[in-house]
């Protein structure tokens, strides 16, 4: 699926309207006006478990991906164009699939993703929405294959509902198309921002927050920032950028995000390097951790192990930093290219000799290896 040139401008549109996602001011810079969602032209979802066996969070986002949604913005009406799917892969680990069934979401759907979210969460799934089309737009530019996603937002109380694993305020990504998302940064979210981030507050954004307090807003702006990462983890399994090493795709994702952001929201580049670098210091700073210790399953676990995944993702980030400052925007088409070249693996040895500073990289930024 490939978006025409008539889809730049709305893309364009979208990203001088995205900011943080998460607050805004009472007047819509966009020139688009405020809007008054009709709640009543919306789709409303409701997944049920597969008799096949499918698992239900497999089953809830192809039927979320499947529907064309309408979102009533002031006294024009913008309609969403229906999505090709792609089948998606059994989730890994199923233990950890949230329960999808016989629930009910809202949602809107925009090319090449979908958001659900439950009554009270509307803004932040429009804002969201806006944010993973700019997202989808730029997977479709650099590669052929589809890549959708399906967001679902939920508040404290929802993630407890669903049992879902890890830490609420942190996206989590069940499967290769799904990611359950923070509807709201309530005072736990702060509270655990300020701890992990070794701040008395958290980093707050421009505007007024349409709801919440403004240390709040903050905190849905840094899931903002790792939801990206999770979406570019989906386009980095489908698009053949992971290694035989897991640190080339954790770093393949972290530049896909890196990227867009410099493309749409070059001001925050700034902020976001120093929120990674933050969390890395904060968290046990060089070489507190081996590389041979990551997982990705430390994202679902307790606090503690979120807190090491935290650190992996300021060293990752680095890792990216460094191509992204050799490449630009033409980072992600260059490994690409390196993944063509081995047979659709990312080589770590390739990459290596084609970026030369992610050997002091490796040897600095992570812990000796033992046993």
């Amino acid at each position: 699926m490939r978006w025409g040139p008539e889809s730049a401008d709305w893309v364009t549109r979208c990203a001088r309207r995205i900011g943080s996602g998460v607050a805004a001011e009472s007047r819509d810079e966009s020139g688009l006006g405020s809007f008054e969602p009709n709640i009543a032209t919306m789709t409303v979802v409701t997944s049920h478990p597969s008799a096949c066996g499918e698992s239900a969070v497999g089953a809830a986002t192809r039927r979320l991906l499947a529907v064309t949604g309408t979102l009533f913005l002031a006294t024009a009406t913008l309609s969403f164009a229906q999505v090709t799917v792609i089948e998606p892969e059994p989730l890994t680990p199923a233990r950890d699939a949230a329960d999808l069934g016989n629930r009910q979401f809202l949602q809107l759907t925009g090319e090449g993703c979908a958001v659900g979210f439950r009554a009270g969460a509307l803004d932040r799934a429009h804002h969201l929405l806006r944010r993973l089309e700019v997202v989808t737009y730029y997977f479709n530019r650099w590669s052929d294959v589809p890549v959708p996603i399906a967001a679902y937002l939920l508040d404290r109380e929802g993630w407890k509902d669903y049992e879902l694993t890890g830490v609420y305020g942190i996206p989590l990504r069940p499967g290769p198309v799904a990611v359950m998302a923070p509807a709201e940064g309530d005072d736990e979210a702060v509270l655990w921002w300020r701890e992990a981030l070794g701040t008395s507050q958290v980093p707050m954004v421009p505007g007024v927050p349409l709801k919440g307090t403004p240390e709040g807003a903050g905190a849905l702006a840094i899931a903002d920032v790792l939801m990206q990462v999770e979406a570019a983890r989906g386009f980095v399994q489908r698009v053949g950028l992971l290694g035989r090493s897991a640190w080339a795709g954790e770093v393949a994702a972290h530049l896909a995000a890196l990227v867009i952001f410099g493309e749409h929201e070059p001001g925050r580049l700034p902020d976001i390097g120093s929120f990674y670098a933050r969390l890395y210091e904060s968290q046990g700073g060089g070489s507190a951790n081996a590389l041979s210790a990551y997982s990705p399953l430390l994202s679902q676990g307790d606090a503690e192990e979120m807190r090491t995944w935290l650190w992996f993702q300021g060293a990752f980030y680095e890792g990216a930093r460094r191509i992204y400052a050799k490449s630009g925007k033409k980072s992600v088409k260059a490994l690409l290219k390196l993944s063509r070249e081995s047979g659709g693996v990312l080589s770590e040895e390739k990459l290596v000799e084609k970026y030369p500073e992610l050997s002091g990289w490796l040897q600095g930024a992570f812990g000796a290896e033992t046993g």
